[in-house]
């Protein structure tokens, strides 16, 4: 019986410790802007410029509390794709703390090229994000819980905090032509199915197998979920 329970809480201690984010550590370990990452830098978004009226959302979450710093409200301006696992997030930690603990974002966008060459914050891809009460000890957690809100890139990138990012949403060029994309997904209506990056093969209703191309900087790789 003590045998039993002694390997049950080595298991739980295991499972644990699986799923726990220490300092350097990036889910997928993968380069950030790798196909099976967040992909590419696609270009600086302006203020002002078609891109950034058509590319950024304003998140006005209550339950996000912005730094801003620059006094301009860039923080909270992010694509459409980021708002929303933003939100989830923001749920996530709520529920996950109490005491009014939100979470907190220090840099979205960023239109003062104050990140790295070809950094996502420029395009609104990126987040930097803490807890409310800035709370290190729960960066950790705030990391994981980024992980199960849906972020394709997780990066406990410093003790200060944890860096997040999403796929590009504008329009894909996939093998079979060019089709409108919502949400960085490509919908092929004909075969009524979702065409998203990152597989190996693609595969038709028809049962037709498309061999993808050798995975470099330049492939776009997709595969089919039903709608």
């Amino acid at each position: 019986m003590h045998s039993m329970f002694f390997l049950f809480a080595f298991i739980v201690v295991s499972c644990d410790a699986a799923h726990r984010f220490s300092l350097g550590q990036r889910k997928p370990d993968q380069p950030e802007k790798s196909p099976l990452a967040s992909g590419p830098f696609g270009g600086v978004i302006t203020r002002g410029s078609s891109r950034f009226g058509n590319e950024l959302i304003r998140n006005t979450n209550s339950d996000i509390v912005f730094k801003n710093e620059e006094g301009t409200n860039a923080d909270r301006y992010m694509t459409p794709r980021c708002s929303q696992k933003a939100d989830e997030l923001a749920t996530l930690v709520r529920q996950e703390w109490e005491s009014g603990i939100r979470l907190r974002v220090t840099e979205a966008w960023d239109e003062d090229k104050e990140h790295s060459p070809n950094s996502l914050h420029y395009s609104g891809r990126a987040l930097d994000i803490t807890t409310s009460d800035r709370d290190r000890s729960k960066y950790v957690r705030l990391a994981q819980l980024a992980v199960d809100a849906g972020f394709d890139w997780v990066f406990y990138e410093a003790k200060q905090h944890v860096h997040v990012s999403c796929r590009e949403e504008r329009k894909q060029t996939c093998w079979f032509g060019r089709f409108p994309c919502r949400n960085g997904r490509c919908i092929l209506g004909v075969a009524g199915y979702v065409m998203e990056r990152m597989s190996v093969v693609v595969t038709t209703p028809m049962k037709k197998t498309v061999d993808a191309e050798p995975l470099n900087s330049s492939a776009t790789i997709w595969t089919l979920y039903p709608r």
